[in-house]
């Protein structure tokens, strides 16, 4: 229960980050991606957050997302139409 009510706080926080950036133009945005099968997260940045999610559970490479297939997207944020803003809030988003 207090893990999920800082997990709360945490996408709160972050939505509030994310809505300073936000500028017209292609859209960049923070998704967290949920691994209810091994309760892990994974926070990532994109332009096109579905396709994301669907690379992330069928991708044949060797990566961290794919260890812990399958994964659904706990939560998206706009994050404005620059890329490096995006990743600059992908790097302080901690969870």
């Amino acid at each position: 229960m207090v893990r999920v009510q800082e997990e709360e706080l945490q996408n709160q926080r972050l939505a509030i980050y994310c809505r300073s950036f936000v500028i017209f133009g292609l859209m960049f945005y923070i998704y967290i991606l949920h691994s209810p099968s091994f309760d892990k997260y994974y926070i990532g940045y994109t332009d096109d957050f579905n396709q994301r999610l669907v690379a992330h559970n069928s991708t044949e490479r060797n990566t961290y997302t794919k260890k812990y297939r399958p994964w659904e997207i706990a939560a998206v944020f706009e994050c404005g139409n620059e890329r490096g803003g995006a990743m600059k809030i992908e790097k302080y988003a901690i969870l």
